[in-house]
């Protein structure tokens, strides 16, 4: 099944200044994308990266490019997930998101024409890009300057790591039952790791 739009075929100057706006935005997309591949920590490129997305979405909402404006829409809330939730991305993470950027790009290539988008590819792009998010997974590494960190159960996780803030490398840790708790609710994380006092 293909998506067929050609019945409200756009000017052609839009397409021109669409194709530029995709093509500026894309690099920004493959640039930081890539670096959060390089570097996993990297989350200042969020901002940039939901940006950009945004960007393509009211764009493509503007030409009446609804696979386009579904794909962007589904990376932004992605890329808005990742940085609330502080998500560390995988490598596969990273190469399905990619598939996104390539997926932007052939659609802007055929902005003109508003064919041959085939509804199967979007829907199981759209798919492996939420699943990214909707997967039972912890957040990414969290500094702290303490040795003990309070944990809510019932609003986080408990990091899969920890970094002392000073000495940049991640610690060992126990989790226990601060006495006189009622329940697991609050737990205390604490260094094991006798060379961070």
């Amino acid at each position: 099944m293909t998506v067929d739009n050609s019945h409200n075929s756009p000017d052609l100057s839009m397409v021109d200044l669409f194709k530029s706006e995709v093509e500026t935005h894309v690099a920004i997309l493959n640039e930081n994308l890539l670096a959060l591949e390089n570097d996993p920590e990297a989350t200042n490129r969020i901002n940039a990266l939901m940006s950009a997305a945004h960007s393509i979405k009211g764009g493509a909402r503007i030409m009446d490019l609804d696979p386009a404006v579904r794909i962007a829409h589904t990376m932004e809330d992605c890329f808005v997930e990742i940085q609330d939730r502080k998500i560390s991305l995988t490598s596969d993470d990273i190469d399905i998101l990619l598939s996104g950027v390539d997926m932007l790009v052939k659609i802007a290539e055929k902005a003109e024409s508003r064919q041959g988008f085939k509804e199967d590819e979007i829907k199981k792009l759209i798919d492996n890009i939420t699943a990214i998010v909707s997967k039972d997974r912890k957040p990414g590494p969290v500094e702290i300057e303490k040795n003990d960190l309070f944990i809510d159960l019932e609003k986080e996780k408990i990091p899969d790591k920890i970094y002392d803030k000073e000495k940049k490398v991640p610690l060992n840790l126990s989790v226990s039952q601060p006495p006189g708790s009622p329940s697991l609710q609050n737990v205390r994380v604490m260094h094991t790791d006798d060379s961070c006092p």
